[in-house]
């Protein structure tokens, strides 16, 4: 996928189109240059208030990342997936979005609130531990 995407360059106007179909185009132009059996599912979260947006000659990932710095969440119910039998949950209304790649599972698009409501759902919550500094 990193060499594809250094090679594949996006220049496009996307008209009043929300953030998450920008990430899906993005992932579109990675995607078809791989075969089939590859290829990795993508989870992407959908986001709130449609856009203009101009992606001036970008790699697809560097447009991932303008538009995880710029989506907020449209917390609804659904989320857009090739593959919805898993990580359908509620989604916060959040603005903190990531772009990753879980090992086995697929690319991923959502933000941090959602993820920690699927971890709180699932009864997978960390323990963070905070120990100020003493002199």
């Amino acid at each position: 996928e990193y060499i594809i995407n250094t090679k594949s360059k996006i220049s496009k106007g996307y008209k009043g189109r929300f953030y998450h179909h920008i990430v899906k185009d993005a992932l579109k132009k990675i995607n078809k240059k791989i075969s089939l059996p590859w290829q990795k599912k993508v989870f992407i979260e959908k986001t709130a208030t449609p856009q203009n947006v101009i992606v001036p000659n970008w790699t697809p990932l560097e447009a991932i990342d303008f538009c995880a710095a710029r989506s907020t969440s449209a917390a609804t119910e659904e989320s857009s997936q090739d593959n919805p039998d898993q990580n359908q949950l509620p989604n916060a209304p959040g603005s903190l979005f990531v772009f990753y790649e879980k090992l086995g599972t697929g690319f991923f698009y959502e933000s941090i609130e959602s993820m920690i409501i699927k971890q709180k759902s699932q009864g997978n919550i960390p323990l963070y531990q905070y120990t100020p500094k003493t002199k």
